[in-house]
């Protein structure tokens, strides 16, 4: 079963992007469509939503256990584990792991609320419904750090302007 599932996103990547991604080294900076492709084939082979959560449960545990340890380590020492405190940080974080793919701006809305407001997003992020809503599962990986119910909300997509808000609301 699982030899047949990598075999269909395999299919549903395509020789191109696996060329892309086998070529790389560790070190290496992808293009945006590379993950945007990734992002689209887990959600075609593997269900509604599968990348939402593929999203969220990478992103929680590289920030457990691998490279973002130290880094929300010294977020808890500096702000404490909560929601506004990791998505402020975002502003900072999101250049490490991103490149030319947009800067997000922090908005404290309310007392259980918050959104990043992005700016100069990549078309090939914004337009994909997929790769939002990923972005926003890897947010969602934040409140479960903080152990927090709440949803993310992907708003105000505007492709002119190359923006998106993500709203983060938690209980």
């Amino acid at each position: 079963m699982a030899g047949e599932r990598i075999a269909a996103l395999h299919a549903a990547l395509g020789e191109a992007v696996l060329a892309q991604i086998h070529g790389a080294i560790r070190t290496t900076w992808l293009p945006i469509e590379v993950d945007v492709a990734l992002a689209e084939a887990v959600e075609s082979t593997c269900g509604p939503n599968s990348d939402y959560e593929r999203a969220r449960q990478s992103l929680l545990e590289s920030m457990e256990r691998s490279f973002l340890r130290p880094f929300v380590e010294g977020v808890r020492k500096v702000f404490g584990l909560s929601p506004k405190g990791l998505l402020k940080t975002c502003q900072r974080a999101w250049g490490g792991l991103y490149r030319d793919c947009g800067e997000p701006r922090f908005l404290d809305l309310a007392v259980n609320s918050a959104a990043l407001d992005f700016r100069s997003m990549p078309a090939a992020m914004l337009e994909s419904a997929v790769y939002l809503r990923a972005i926003a599962g890897a947010l969602h990986a934040l409140l479960d750090l903080c152990h927090t119910e709440g949803q993310i909300e992907v708003e105000a997509v505007d492709r002119e302007r190359r923006a998106v808000r993500f709203v983060v609301t938690w209980h």
